[in-house]
């Protein structure tokens, strides 16, 4: 009912097979947290919400896709969707019956933004990709 979704997308320049793309990935992102689980051209990660700040209230999946661009070119794409979880629920009942202040949790839900920590993942694995090996 609540659910956002939230995509990012980077564009990199490499001679590395997909594979070895997929191995970078699945490091560069371990600094979101979550459980990981790899695939031949993704990534899921589940609850990867490190450093986001108010992540308390929702839990999500995302998953980073490699695709081929053409020649050495690949776009990787991280696709977030986020929803409500129990805090939420819970704030929004006992804020409804008697303690109002507990809708807070509720708005903090609303101006969650959990692009940051993927962001700076994405900037790694373009770095970590295009140096010279």
């Amino acid at each position: 009912m609540f659910e956002r979704e939230f995509f990012l997308t980077r564009s990199i320049r490499t001679t590395r097979r997909p594979a070895e793309i997929i191995a970078e990935a699945a490091s560069a992102f371990r600094r979101v947290g979550g459980q990981m689980r790899t695939d031949a051209s993704s990534l899921t990660i589940r609850d990867g919400f490190a450093g986001v700040q108010f992540s308390f209230v929702c839990e999500g999946t995302s998953v980073v896709e490699v695709r081929p661009h053409g020649g050495d070119r690949y776009d990787v794409e991280v696709k977030m969707k986020i929803e409500p979880n129990q805090t939420f629920w819970v704030c929004a009942i006992a804020g409804f019956f008697c303690l109002g202040f507990l809708w807070v949790g509720n708005v903090l839900y609303f101006v969650l933004d959990p692009t940051t920590p993927y962001m700076q993942a994405l900037d790694q694995l373009q770095r970590d990709l295009e140096s010279p090996s």
